[in-house]
């Protein structure tokens, strides 16, 4: 993602029929020739699925549906992009004064992660 991007989160399923957003949100970021949307994953720790592997196939589905109806209901002609962001919580670990020491979360960003003909 370009530095300075402007990120929104969007509530745009209030907008559509149900059968059509099945939950989702949109985030995305408007760059001067492209809309990105961003998918954001959390997990407390990535032993039994990484954040990346959440975002399934049928995941992409209903990102596709929203995406798709976002653009056209605004009427956007620019180049789609869809990115993964993958954030892993940090480990509680102790310093030697028993006291638990800061938590760094692991973040990590794939552009193009996925597109509408797949992978």
């Amino acid at each position: 993602m370009e530095r300075g991007a402007d990120i929104s989160v969007v509530s745009f399923h209030k907008t559509l029929p149900a059968f059509l957003w099945e939950g989702e949100m949109a985030s995305f970021a408007e760059l001067p020739d492209t809309i990105v949307f961003v998918e954001v994953k959390f997990r407390k720790s990535d032993t039994l699925t990484s954040p990346f592997e959440a975002v399934n196939f049928r995941k992409q589905q209903n990102i596709f549906r929203v995406a798709n109806s976002y653009i056209r209901s605004r009427k956007i002609n620019k180049n789609v992009r869809f990115d993964i962001i993958g954030i892993v919580a940090g480990s509680n670990g102790q310093n030697g004064s028993g006291q638990n020491s800061s938590r760094h979360n692991r973040i990590e960003h794939i552009e193009a992660a996925f597109s509408v003909f797949g992978g």
